[in-house]
């Protein structure tokens, strides 16, 4: 799982949206992503900011960045931390 990497310059404000991440034998980062929705406005902002930061620690060789956006499962409230789900009030 994605908290198991110490992932520098990665937004901590994106992690939420990371579901799994690998780093391949052949240096590849493998990252897979979901949206809140499918009609989420900011969709090519977060897969932009996570290929940007990953970029940045392979010197931009973008052979190197493999980004997958996942749709199942969808994101839910529940997969809110609790931190979150304090300060939205739910």
């Amino acid at each position: 799982m994605p908290w198991e990497y110490s992932v520098q310059g990665l937004p901590w404000s994106l992690i939420p949206f990371i579901r799994d991440m690998q780093i391949a034998k052949d240096g590849i980062i493998k990252v897979k992503y979901i949206l809140i929705n499918l009609a989420c406005s900011l969709g090519n902002l977060i897969h932009q900011q996570i290929k940007q930061a990953l970029l940045e620690l392979v010197d931009g060789n973008q052979d190197l960045v493999a980004l997958e956006q996942m749709f199942d499962p969808s994101w839910n409230p529940d997969m809110m931390s609790e931190e979150a789900r304090i300060k939205l009030g739910l």
